[in-house]
């Protein structure tokens, strides 16, 4: 088994950042505005409301990525994703794989970019990505792409070619 790390880009620190510090931001002003005439379940969700975000955008941060014998692994903070070798048809380090693409329903800086996305070159995709410089993509036989970003990524496409 071959563990490849997952490190953040500067942009991804410096936005998820920045994020963090709004949210608990609107956390501190938050309770001076709660105590205003709103309902009790409005003044909750002032205040459980960045709490919440922040800890579901933190479940998701990638922690690096795992080539097993069968399986190429995800490893985020709530778990692991895996897909087989056997449906992975080749991959290729590309770093303009995610350039121009659309969130369809995806986290697109808050401590990662990941979730689904579509591009022109892709099509639709799903990614898993701390770094955009990084990134491989991995063409499957059967379904969309997957994108990820180990650090270093010429090395993850020569260990996976080796099981292809």
């Amino acid at each position: 088994m071959m563990r490849f790390s997952a490190p953040w880009s500067t942009f991804l620190k410096v936005v998820s950042a920045g994020i963090t510090v709004l949210l608990l931001g609107a956390f501190w002003f938050a309770g001076p505005i709660s105590t205003l005439e709103e309902s009790q379940a409005f003044q909750i969700f002032l205040i459980a409301f960045p709490f919440l975000l922040l800890g579901s955008s933190a479940a998701f941060i990638i922690r690096g990525y795992e080539i097993s014998d069968d399986a190429v692994e995800i490893i985020r903070v709530i778990g692991r994703v895996s897909y087989p070798i056997d449906n992975i048809e080749r991959a290729e380090h590309d770093p303009e794989a995610m350039s121009f693409a659309m969130r369809m329903m995806a986290n697109g800086g808050m401590y990662s970019y990941s979730g689904f996305f579509r591009n022109q070159k892709l099509g639709s995709f799903r990614a898993y990505v701390s770094n955009k410089e990084n990134t491989v993509i991995l063409h499957r036989k059967k379904g969309s792409p997957i994108v990820i970003s180990p650090g270093e990524p010429k090395e993850f496409v020569k260990q996976l070619k080796k099981l292809l």
